[in-house]
């Protein structure tokens, strides 16, 4: 009989004890159980239309829980140098630092601008938030919990890119056909770089963000109204090459070692594969349209498309510039990103509330993270193998 009370207490306990961890752990778990760790251990997934952040641990890749937030994050990402989340919301005009943790928001920047979106120094200390209608760029070090300057008299700045040392930043300007640089640390316009002399005409042109090689030497820009890609000596901002593309390119996606550039042409289905090393056009290949983003993986061997409409992905192998398959998904799949062995692929899908994780080198869908929201952001990580996305 002692035997049994026993086996029944510790039966008892047992299930006492998983219980409190699925209530602290489990799928569902709101702010205030969840005991969250830094932020380099999780990818986060914002609600684009609720005030929470879902958070899966990067390591058992399961839905820990969620952050509750005052305000909807329209925009997320991670900045590695301050260990925090830095959230964009339009409606309140503000840019904020939450930590993890204790979901605390440490530093509240609120705009005179409207804020559409903001993107990451490589270093994760500078910031930069566009105000497209306005023409306006605010600059925010994030060390420092500082907004130290607002540039203006920029035509519709959505398209930015930082310099691989976070010293300058990078602006498409389509009505000049030209590259608008600022310098970060004083918040200044430098003098324009015009694509004009390569043939690029003011206002007939729809240009994508400046995509650099990852030793910060060589960058391109391609033109989707145009068909062409412009490849810029950064040193000196000359234009030294100009590559023919399909139909309607979309911006390029660098592969981490720096070996290839890759262009989706929507309007031609196709994949433009670019040598980066002297800027040929090496392969051509059937793709498909309306891309969300193209992700390297496996010692970037293998690349995979993104399509929304379609909902699917196209896998592409760099070793031998071949499609080497494709993989459904079950909802609209949104911007993809890799982890930092470019292993792993989170893409979150909307509409079904689910984040698919891709098993890169097997080209198949691991597993679905379910419980995440059904209007998801971009995954969001401290480091990733997408080097300038």
């Amino acid at each position: 009989m002692q035997r049994v009370l026993w086996i029944g207490a510790a039966v008892v306990l047992a299930a006492l004890a998983a219980w409190g961890l699925w209530r602290e752990f489990g799928p569902g778990s709101g702010s205030g159980t969840v005991h969250f760790g830094s932020v380099d251990e999780y990818v986060f997934i914002a609600n684009e239309s609720a005030p929470e952040i879902a958070v899966i641990d990067a390591k058992s890749d399961r839905l820990v829980g969620t952050r509750t937030l005052p305000f909807v994050p329209d925009q997320l990402l991670v900045s590695l140098a301050k260990l925090r989340l830095v959230v964009l919301n339009r409606a309140e005009h503000l840019v904020a630092l939450v930590d993890l943790p204790s979901g605390a928001v440490e530093a509240r920047f609120d705009l005179e601008i409207v804020p559409d979106l903001m993107v990451l120094s490589p270093d994760g200390r500078a910031l930069a938030v566009a105000d497209t209608e306005a023409g306006k760029i605010a600059l925010i070090n994030l060390v420092d919990e500082t907004l130290f300057g607002i540039v203006e008299g920029l035509n519709a700045p959505s398209k930015m890119t930082f310099g691989s040392d976070g010293g300058a930043l990078y602006v498409i300007d389509d009505s000049e056909a030209e590259i608008r640089r600022i310098d970060v640390a004083t918040a200044s316009l430098l003098a324009p770089a015009s694509l004009r002399e390569a043939g690029a005409v003011p206002g007939e042109v729809n240009l994508s963000a400046l995509t650099r090689t990852p030793d910060g030497r060589m960058g391109l820009v391609t033109d989707a109204l145009g068909g062409k890609g412009y490849v810029i000596d950064v040193r000196d901002w000359n234009v030294v090459r100009t590559i023919s593309l399909g139909n309607a390119p979309s911006r390029a996606y660098g592969t981490a070692d720096g070996q290839y550039l890759l262009v989706s042409n929507t309007g031609s289905r196709t994949i433009s594969v670019i040598a980066s090393d002297r800027f040929d056009v090496v392969a051509t290949l059937p793709g498909p349209g309306d891309i969300t983003s193209i992700a390297t993986g496996f010692f970037e061997t293998l690349a995979y498309v993104i399509s929304a409409n379609e909902r699917r992905a196209v896998v592409i192998d760099l070793e031998s510039l071949t499609v080497a398959g494709e993989l459904a998904l079950e909802g609209v799949p949104g911007q993809a990103v890799a982890d930092a062995d470019g292993r792993k692929l989170y893409i979150p899908l909307g509409e079904v509330g689910e984040l698919a994780l891709i098993d890169v080198f097997n080209k198949r869908v691991g597993h679905l993270i379910t419980g995440i929201a059904v209007a998801p952001g971009a995954p969001a990580m401290s480091a990733s193998n997408n080097y300038c996305h």
